[in-house]
């Protein structure tokens, strides 16, 4: 994974703006096509999968299971909801799941972290 292909991953999440994430998007789908399967865990519902064809290696199975996931997210929220975490230091992307106000943080670690600092700065001014 820590190669060319991956990059091209981590460049869809360094994304903003919609147009070029869709281009990117697709062309990782072009590159790594997804077999996706309906799939019912145990005790969940219904859920979309991609399948490794038999042989492949695991980082292809993983890329395209990653555009596969990537195209859905984009599609169901209509905006690049993801993004890299804004904590100084920190280099984690994330996910965004909120529904309110952007995410900014990996988690909520990072964020109480960037706030507790904040507020010393500027109690200490």
């Amino acid at each position: 994974m820590r190669t060319v292909p991956a990059a091209s991953l981590v460049g869809i999440l360094e994304l903003s703006d919609e147009d070029r994430a869709a281009e990117a998007i697709n062309d990782l789908l072009d590159r790594y096509p997804a077999r996706p399967r309906l799939v019912r865990l145990p005790g969940r519902p219904w859920s979309l999968h991609s399948r490794a064809p038999h042989g492949t290696e695991p980082a292809r199975w993983l890329l395209s299971t990653a555009a596969l996931a990537l195209a859905l997210w984009f599609s169901e929220r209509g905006y690049c909801a993801w993004g890299r975490c804004a904590a100084p230091g920190c280099r984690n992307y994330f996910i965004d799941t909120g529904r309110r106000s952007p995410q900014r943080y990996c988690s909520p670690r990072c964020g109480t972290r960037v706030r507790v600092a904040a507020h010393r700065a500027q109690r200490d001014q």
